[in-house]
Parts: structure tokens; sequence; C-alpha cells
């Protein structure tokens, strides 16, 4: 049906495309990991970190071991919303995609509705 050399344009373009889906998928996976870590990592290091820095702050008055136990604490405060803020976003996007998809939805059934109507009506006056 189709000459043998006419895919193959786009089979090697697909092929170099291959590359830039595994550097994707590589980085979907690494996002995925350290989002899975992230409470480990603020809880079991960062917080503590924190902690010693407050401790630091509060015997030796040491106004830029108080300022590093700030960020660290606001770090891990960060950390920790990452996980449920981007929960909420992607359910937020996808309650927007869900309306405007029920909403063509929606429009197909009506022209679908009109289209067997006026076929109807052609019919009719045709047989009459």
């Amino acid at each position: 049906m189709i000459p043998t050399d006419a895919g193959t344009p786009i089979a090697e373009q697909l092929m170099d495309f291959n590359l830039y889906f595994l550097i994707i998928l590589c980085g979907i996976f690494i996002e995925k990991y350290l989002l899975t870590i992230s409470g480990y990592i603020a809880f079991n290091f960062l917080i503590p970190i924190a902690c010693i820095f407050a401790i630091l702050y509060v015997l030796l008055k040491n106004q830029k071991a108080g300022a590093i136990a700030g960020k660290l604490c606001a770090f891990s405060m960060v950390l920790l919303l990452v996980v449920p803020m981007s929960v909420q976003l992607s359910e937020l996007i996808d309650q927007t995609y869900q309306i405007s998809l029920e909403q063509n939805i929606e429009d197909t059934e009506e022209l679908i509705e009109d289209s067997t109507e006026f076929s109807e009506e052609n019919v009719q006056e045709g047989s009459n």
C-alpha cells in the first residue's frame, strides 16, 4: 500500500525525539523521588540543624545563627508543603479541564442531535 521508504523520515524523526523523551522521563522520576524523600530530609536533617542554630542563637546571642536557623526552618516548611500544594494545584487544573471537557461533550451532543433532526427533515421532504 505505502512504499517502503515513505515511513523512513517519520521513523528517523521519532528516533531523534527518543533522546528528549528519555530526558523528560528521567526528570519526572527524579522529581518523584525528590518529592518522596523531602519529608525525610526536612525532619531528619534540616529541622535538627535549625534547632542547633537556634540554640546557638539563644546561648551566644549570635545574630547570624538566628538568621540561619530561621532560613533552614522556612526551607523545611517549603519542602513539606510542596507535595500538598502540588496535589491541590493538579486537582484544580484537572477540575478546570474536566469542566471544559464536559462543555465540549455537551456541545458535541447538541450538534449530533441537530444534525440528525436536519437529516430526518431532509429525508421526509425528499419522500414527499
